[in-house]
């Protein structure tokens, strides 16, 4: 049973049938997409995709929440233009 987990262990080892271009190659283009994939997620994961408005005076837990509900919740848009105090329920369109 030994031999044959040893035997496996071969097939694991890097096998040297490519060239030093090769090699530089496949390294060099694997951290590149995994640099700019990073780069192009961190405004989803690390930034504040999307803003939502609530009262100034909600404490922190609420604010994490009311983020969390405007997230899955209605959302719609509001024109640059408009106060949103006097935006009525039947301007609102879905975003």
């Amino acid at each position: 049973m030994i031999e044959s987990f040893l035997g496996m262990a071969r097939y694991l080892s890097p096998r040297q049938d490519d060239d030093a271009i090769d090699r530089m190659h496949y390294l060099v283009t694997t951290n590149i997409l995994l640099a700019l994939s990073v780069l192009i997620s961190w405004k989803q994961f690390g930034g504040h995709p999307i803003e939502c408005m609530f009262p100034s005076k909600f404490p922190g837990s609420w604010e994490q929440y009311a983020e969390s509900y405007c997230w899955s919740e209605n959302t719609y848009f509001v024109e640059p233009t408009k106060h949103v105090e006097m935006l009525k329920n039947s301007e609102r369109q879905a975003a």
